[in-house]
């Protein structure tokens, strides 16, 4: 667990593209976003490098990291277009649904609400209610 084939290089190239974004953005390095994701710093550079792509709950993980929701994460973005945060969308929903009672999940974004406690992670918490 933790990486997922994906063949489609151009999603792969995206994504790190927007981590690099998110990660200047934040003024954070590799190793903080990794380790603020519970992920092992050498996943996450391989999603850097383009040579992997995280799994769903990886990838839930790390939009949380950035406040973002996951298809942020791997939107095109046109040149002039920053990084911001969209509402989730019903395939994130689905994914909230697939984790929410996983007690490593729900003990990831409880620590994430208290450091960092902008309006996109109180709607993810509110969404887990919501599933419940």
């Amino acid at each position: 667990m933790g990486s997922e084939k994906i063949t489609d290089d151009s999603l792969k190239k995206i994504l790190s593209q927007n981590i690099k974004a998110y990660l200047k953005a934040n003024k954070m390095s590799q190793r903080a976003a990794a380790e603020k994701a519970g992920i092992k710093l050498s996943t996450f550079n391989s999603w850097v490098r383009t040579t992997s792509f995280p799994d769903d709950q990886n990838l839930l993980r790390l939009a949380a990291v950035f406040g973002v929701t996951p298809s942020e994460l791997i939107r095109e973005r046109s040149g002039g277009d920053r990084p911001g945060f969209e509402y989730m969308k019903v395939g994130e929903i689905e994914l909230l649904k697939r984790y929410r009672d996983d007690p490593a999940f729900q003990a990831f974004i409880s620590d994430l609400v208290i450091v960092r406690s902008n309006e996109l992670l109180e709607t993810y918490i509110e969404k887990l209610k919501e599933l419940k």
